[in-house]
């Protein structure tokens, strides 16, 4: 109750602050209609969200307050780059981010799970570690890495996640043994199993927040080559993790069948093609599908982004972000 009521304390203040300065705006009529819509959304959600902590008990997906969590997040990020426009201001916030996902970082190292699961090395959790060095050091290459697989986190964390699953199956990983049990673990609230839903789910949620809000302050450049430079770096790792996963139980980069959010894909098309090679299963079929999508995500994301940097934003000569239209 403590951490909903803090939760809750921190949205209600944002949004009033954000309040003050969305009115200055409009009686300065600096706004546009674009912003003003994103602002109006911002403050109902808020509100809606404040709603849900307190009312929904049940942290289910597509349920209430999972969907105002993940939308006050992104709307979040627009919020951000109407309110910090100067180069001083984004290094403020991109300290802030890193001091966030640092100390995320340190709350995940305090849990009850299986020395591996703790390790910064998933797709996601990548992002997160690039995120912490963005406040310090500049990097295209990262930069591409943290748009295109941050926005694929927050999408597949909502639609996919695995805490949503928990009430009905619960995975146990230990000493190299994969017990898949159905045990009632009781209802699943956000700050329940010792913070490790509320770690999951919003290291995710903020992955469109700092996304947004780099998209929006010129912060970001997106170019085929620099996915290129990911994709050949990627694919040769998945294919590595392939072996060393079934080795140690491991679940890097997803490519372990049996704890994948992927796994009804796997499950209704691909559990008769694949074959073993000594004591290793490969999956040639599916594993082209992975490293398929991977392709697709970072040249079809690049492109769109790329697009968008350049059709519908530009600095003014104050460095100030507006929006063409």
């Amino acid at each position: 109750m403590i951490l909903t009521i803090l939760f809750s304390l921190f949205i209600i203040l944002s949004a009033l602050a954000y309040s003050y300065f969305f009115i200055h705006q409009l009686r300065l009529k600096s706004l546009r209609v674009f912003q003003i819509v994103l602002s109006g959304l911002f403050i109902i959600d808020s509100s809606l969200l404040v709603i849900a902590l307190y009312t929904s008990s049940d942290f289910t997906q597509f349920g209430f307050l999972a969907t105002s969590l993940v939308l006050y997040c992104i709307l979040s990020g627009f919020i951000l780059s109407f309110v910090f426009t100067t180069a001083k201001q984004i290094k403020i916030v991109l300290l802030v981010f890193s001091a966030i996902f640092y100390w995320f970082l340190v709350l995940k190292l305090t849990f009850e799970r299986p020395v591996y699961e703790l390790l910064p090395l998933n797709v996601c959790n990548i992002v997160g570690v690039l995120i912490i060095l963005r406040a310090f050091y500049k990097n295209n290459f990262f930069d591409s890495y943290i748009m295109c697989f941050g926005l694929l986190g927050v999408f597949a964390n909502f639609f996919l996640g695995d805490w949503f699953s928990y009430k009905d199956q619960f995975y146990h990983i230990y000493q190299g043994t994969v017990v898949d049990a159905n045990i009632n673990v009781g209802s699943i609230t956000l700050f329940s199993l010792g913070g490790q839903v509320f770690e999951s789910n919003m290291v995710h949620n903020l992955y469109a927040t700092f996304c947004i809000f780099l998209l929006l302050s010129k912060q970001m450049s997106f170019t085929p080559k620099l996915a290129m430079k990911n994709f050949f770096w990627i694919v040769p790792l998945y294919l590595i993790l392939i072996f060393t996963n079934q080795i140690y139980k491991f679940n890097f980069l997803y490519t372990s069948q049996w704890r994948n959010p992927l796994n009804f894909i796997y499950q209704a098309f691909f559990t008769k093609t694949g074959f073993f090679l000594g004591r290793f299963q490969i999956n040639l079929l599916y594993d082209l599908l992975i490293i398929g999508g991977c392709a697709l995500l970072l040249f079809g994301l690049s492109f769109f982004l790329n697009f968008i940097n350049l059709k519908f934003i530009k600095k003014t000569t104050l460095g100030k972000l507006t929006l063409i239209g």
